[in-house]
């Protein structure tokens, strides 16, 4: 019995090696369908994922497990669910799948149709759903013609002249695809951390478990000069009993620092061991105790330096044909944007295309470069394709950008946006290589920003959310008000702004970039007359949750004005928040959403007192929950 196991495995590994089940999805008028998932199953798949989503082309390819037939199971959203039967024989056949859609196809998807000076020798066969499809299109093949792995497999699919309809790359998206299209909202779990333990303990335990990350002791370090400007990209280090570094960090913008006791501990014992932290900023050193206050002050001059880098690193395999030209769009512009930033500010722009293992390339580098032309012409040429189960190369891609050596040595802020639908494989391996280059990115004062597409699960969505803690980050999440692409993940939060993707990434960048003038009179002043709004400040905690919030009665709106008033503006020290309107909570934030205090509720008349004495110069927001609204004040501390 164990030899016939062992022969039955060895012909379907033979198989797997031998050939591949290729083809397109496409409805009855001839477009081609994305986000489309394609599983193969036969007796030698069991336990063994062979599965492909369509990107914008419609293309599929699986790989062939040997045995008499494979079982091929069509199903999305926004199509019909079918099966088919493919025998032996024809497994070596390209296959033209026609579905039936369930809604109309985007006007500007690329066509299926009949093309000129196409290779006629293309052995295929049409699985019919009653489609209407003649020989010469089904030969055609004009969106995939330019497919890259062509010559890897049995099936040739490259014309031997240009088609009337070339594979788009990026760059040719329809003219309908452009800038602020797509809508997010943003997730910082610094904002609401006491909600991050639940989703890590409760919800989301198993995915913790697989991960074995568990951003759970923080430390969070402040540094700031002797006129109390932040100091930022300073060394720090989170030392355990024994000496033995158990963190290493660089601070930010705004001179904090968050350190992490055991981030792979997944019983907590061990964080306990957190003992010091060293600090070290031009030549200078100090060492203070974790049990005390974690505000340092150093007699130094303002930072001169204003380098900022930004790394852009984008899934481009087949599952992300149904969003990625928009993406293109965005990340083009979003590029552009970054020039009118702020023009104290060096800004670097970068790119990492990155696919899976098996695939005709597993990453693309455009190195960091003053000239952001050079990056928006190298992610115009890049185009979805390949991939084949729902992991992808994400750890290699990570590994490729960490360790780049283009990375500043100093900087005010390294940006790293990880655009993606999927996780990385989940094997030890894997785990492995992706908390090594989390570590590499923290100590290195790299902020991964994930940007999480359509089709992300909740095994991912807890992966990226900790991987912006470990990096001091923060997680975007695409929605579906945008009515582009296939369903998004609704992450687990208590409420979610949404605004346009393109607008939240320049802003992030903005809050991660931002730095006083050592002007701070002037600076202070400017900043005040500025607009206060902070809509997309992340909210702090609420008492419950808002769908679920009975709004009391109130006689009339009122404005932040109405509900407290801050004095004095900017202040020094220590400002007093006075109460003009009853409040069910009070929080002060800073500039990236990260929840510094706790106020409580308060009443009419009440005084509140608020010391900021060990904080760096800069801008904070003071809010307050009432009657289900949130009403903010912005203060300048200098």
């Amino acid at each position: 019995m164990k030899r016939l196991s062992v022969i039955f495995t060895t012909l379907c590994l033979v198989g797997t090696l031998m050939a591949q089940i290729q083809g397109i999805i496409v409805n009855s008028d001839g477009d081609l369908i994305s986000g489309v998932l394609v599983n193969g199953e036969s007796k030698c798949s069991k336990g063994n994922p062979n599965r492909y989503t369509t990107g914008y082309d419609g293309y599929f390819c699986l790989r062939y497990d040997g045995g008499k037939e494979m079982k091929l199971k069509i199903s999305g959203e926004n199509v019909e669910a079918a099966e088919y039967k493919i025998a032996a024989a024809d497994s070596a056949l390209f296959h033209v799948v026609c579905v039936k859609s369930k809604v109309p196809v985007e006007k500007d998807n690329y066509k299926f149709g009949s093309a000129s000076g196409v290779r006629k020798d293309i052995r295929y066969r049409t699985l019919e759903s009653g489609a209407r499809m003649s020989s010469d299109d089904a030969v055609a093949l004009t969106a995939v013609a330019d497919y890259k792995a062509a010559g890897e497999h049995s099936v040739k699919l490259l014309p031997e002249a240009e088609p009337d309809v070339a594979a788009p790359s990026m760059a040719s998206a329809a003219n309908n695809v452009r800038a602020g299209m797509l809508t997010a909202g943003e997730v910082n779990d610094f904002a609401k951390w006491h909600l991050w333990n639940s989703i890590m303990t409760q919800s989301h335990a198993t995915y913790a478990k697989i991960w074995e990350l568990y951003p759970r002791e923080r430390h969070t370090l402040h540094l700031t000069n002797r006129s109390g400007s932040p100091l930022f990209d300073a060394q720090v280090l989170l030392l355990g009993q024994k000496g033995d570094t158990l963190w290493q960090a660089r601070t930010d913008n705004t001179g904090k620092a968050e350190l992490w006791a055991d981030f792979n501990s997944a019983d907590g014992k061990k964080g306990t061991n957190a003992d010091k932290v060293v600090v070290s900023y031009q030549g200078l050193e100090q060492v203070i105790p974790v049990s005390g206050d974690l505000h340092i002050s150093m007699d130094v001059e303002c930072p001169a330096n204003r380098a900022v880098d930004v790394m852009f690193l984008v899934d481009a395999t087949g599952s992300m044909g149904d969003e990625i030209r928009y993406m293109q769009a965005e990340l083009d512009n979003v590029v552009e944007r970054v020039q009118g930033i702020d023009s104290s500010l060096n800004i670097r722009t970068g790119a990492v295309f990155y696919r899976d293992h098996g695939d005709d390339y597993l990453c693309r580098i455009s190195t960091l470069n003053s000239e952001v032309s050079v990056t928006r012409e190298f992610m115009k040429k890049q185009r979805a394709s390949g991939g084949g189960d729902y992991e992808e190369a994400v750890g290699e891609a990570l590994m490729a950008a960490v360790n780049s050596s283009d990375w500043s040595r100093e900087a005010v802020a390294r940006i790293a946006f990880l655009v993606l639908d999927a996780p990385p494989h989940n094997d030890s391996v894997n785990v492995a290589l992706i908390q090594k280059q989390l570590r590499a990115a923290a100590a290195q004062g790299i902020r991964l920003v994930p940007v999480v597409c359509s089709g992300m699960q909740e095994e991912g969505e807890y992966l990226f959310r900790a991987m912006a803690l470990a990096t001091n980050g923060t997680s975007l999440f695409l929605t579906d008000d945008s009515r582009i692409g296939d369903t998004h993940l609704k992450p687990t939060t208590d409420k979610l702004e949404v605004e346009m993707l393109n607008d939240m990434m320049v802003r992030v960048i903005s809050e991660f970039s931002a730095v006083p003038d050592c002007q701070i009179e002037q600076w202070a002043q400017d900043n005040l007359e500025q607009s206060s709004t902070d809509q997309f400040v992340p909210n702090p905690f609420e008492t419950q949750d808002l769908e679920d919030y009975h709004v009391p009665e109130v006689p009339e709106i009122l404005t932040a004005a109405q509900v407290m008033s801050l004095r004095p503006n900017p202040c020094q020290g220590q400002f007093q928040v006075v109460i003009m309107s009853d409040v069910e909570n009070l929080f002060l934030v800073d500039l990236t959403g990260k929840t510094l205090m706790n106020l409580g509720a308060h009443n009419a008349g009440d005084m509140v007192d608020i010391n900021v004495r060990g904080f760096s110069t800069g801008i904070y927001f003071v809010k307050a929950f009432r009657a289900g609204k949130w009403y903010t004040q912005k203060e300048i501390v200098k």
